[in-house]
């Protein structure tokens, strides 16, 4: 961890030479990181795909079988397995992030004294709450797309305002990684949704 700490503390470093701003320069590392996880990010994406497809004939299992657990686990894995989809594809990218969310909490520390941007000191928590409310809602709508099941709706409130809470709590850098990191999945979305609807001979609504 102290490596990928040091990794993103020089890539900091580099852009803010670049920039002037470390407040900049934590955006430019926004975009490598999401530059380095672009192909997670779309596999994420068309498991995403697959289960909404699935979504019809899965509920169809859970009517037929929901007084046998134990049949309906063994219908629904052979379902998956004809349509050659996992259904943990889809939360590896999240699971990576973890650890550079953390990587970039300890390259944080480093930041000197009053390291400004805008009006936010990127060191120390924002108590103006901008940031983490930032957090919340882009997380939100870069979550809500995705959505497979609208059941899930309730976990997406949830998580969103987790992120909020503890963005509150984290240096505002690290509420700026998020949020620029929610707008770019956002937009990974709406591209792969662009692409599969040319595909398909259409655009399709997101």
């Amino acid at each position: 961890m102290t490596e990928l700490a040091n990794g993103m503390w020089w890539v900091l470093e580099q852009f803010r030479g670049l920039t002037g701003s470390y407040g900049l320069a934590v955006i430019g590392l926004t975009l490598v990181v999401r530059a380095l996880l672009l192909p997670l990010g779309f596999a994420q994406l068309r498991a995403m795909e697959g289960q909404k497809r699935l979504q019809p004939k899965l509920q169809e299992l859970q009517k037929k079988y929901r007084e046998k657990p134990q049949e309906l686990q063994r219908r629904m894995m052979e379902l998956y397995r004809e349509e050659r989809l996992n259904p943990f594809s889809g939360c590896l990218p999240s699971l990576v992030q973890l650890p550079i969310l953390w990587a970039l909490w300890l390259a944080l520390r480093r930041l000197p004294e009053g390291s400004l941007f805008l009006l936010w000191d990127l060191g120390r928590p924002d108590r103006m709450f901008v940031w983490p409310i930032l957090a919340a809602l882009t997380q939100y709508l870069s979550m809500k797309p995705t959505m497979t099941d609208p059941k899930q709706s309730s976990m997406i409130w949830m998580m969103s305002a987790m992120t909020g809470l503890f963005a509150a709590t984290f240096p505002s850098g690290l509420a700026l990684y998020w949020t620029v990191s929610n707008v770019l999945t956002f937009g990974q979305y709406w591209f792969f949704q662009r692409r599969l609807g040319t595909a398909e001979g259409g655009v399709r609504a997101t």
